[in-house]
């Protein structure tokens, strides 16, 4: 009889690795550990049950407006609190807060998860996390100390950029990429809606910590759902992407 049922998260008992369970093969475990694509064979008499992997959003002010309460936050709690699951969920500001919650990470969440406004000046694409959107709060990806910061706490992650056009250019994203050496990056190829933004992000979460999909299967698979319900006029468009370094 199998130990574990699939759809588990287990760990080492000596390690803080995570992984899902995918089944058996030959006596052991098959365990899609957190950032691998697929799943190897692990001693199943080492392996013990744990919670899902602590997701991490990084959210900036989605409103000019200082007493807006608009956010995903009630969301994606709602639904970990239903899964059994914990989520840390952070407002930023500058490029700085992210150092500071990167510092703070003891254990690899499932993704990054990065939640503002978005858009490109010319070809460069930029994030923004300030409450005013000004030429000065733009946060470029090319910026030599906005990349030297991704690459310092964020290296070998897929990232999720909940953004609004951020991956309408494909030629600046992988240059991203290659830079940070970060492993993956979704992100939005148009202008999106938040009803958009919050069913694809919970399909996401949902691919990734109950089906057990890695990070780029949960994206596409989730892409595909919102496409095909199709919200505020976008039936049929595609509206996400992810990409990887050459």
């Amino acid at each position: 009889m199998a130990k574990f049922s699939d759809g588990s998260w287990v760990k080492p008992k000596d390690q803080s690795a995570k992984g899902i369970v995918r089944g058996y093969k030959g006596g052991k475990t098959l365990v899609r550990w957190i950032g691998a694509k697929k799943a190897t064979p692990y001693r199943t008499a080492d392996l013990k049950v744990t919670t899902p992997p602590t997701a991490l959003v990084l959210e900036g002010s989605l409103d000019g407006d200082l007493t807006s309460v608009r956010s995903e936050e009630d969301l994606l709690r709602n639904f970990f609190r239903a899964l059994g699951g914990q989520i840390a969920y952070k407002t930023i500001h500058c490029p700085n807060d992210l150092a500071i919650i990167g510092s703070a990470i003891k254990t690899p969440p499932p993704f990054i998860h990065i939640s503002c406004h978005g858009a490109h000046e010319g070809d460069r694409p930029f994030l923004l996390f300030a409450p005013k959107a000004t030429a000065k709060n733009r946060i470029f990806l090319d910026d030599p100390e906005v990349v030297s910061t991704f690459k310092e706490w964020f290296e070998g992650y897929p990232i999720l950029f909940s953004a609004c056009l951020i991956g309408k250019l494909e030629k600046p994203i992988i240059e991203f990429l290659q830079a940070t050496q970060i492993a993956q990056a979704a992100a939005f190829t148009r202008e999106v809606w938040d009803t958009e933004t919050m069913l694809f992000e919970l399909l996401v979460y949902h691919g990734m910590l109950v089906e057990g999909h890695h990070f780029a299967a949960a994206v596409q698979k989730a892409a595909d759902a919102v496409r095909l319900v199709g919200i505020k006029g976008g039936h049929g468009q595609q509206f996400v992407k992810v990409f990887e370094k050459a």
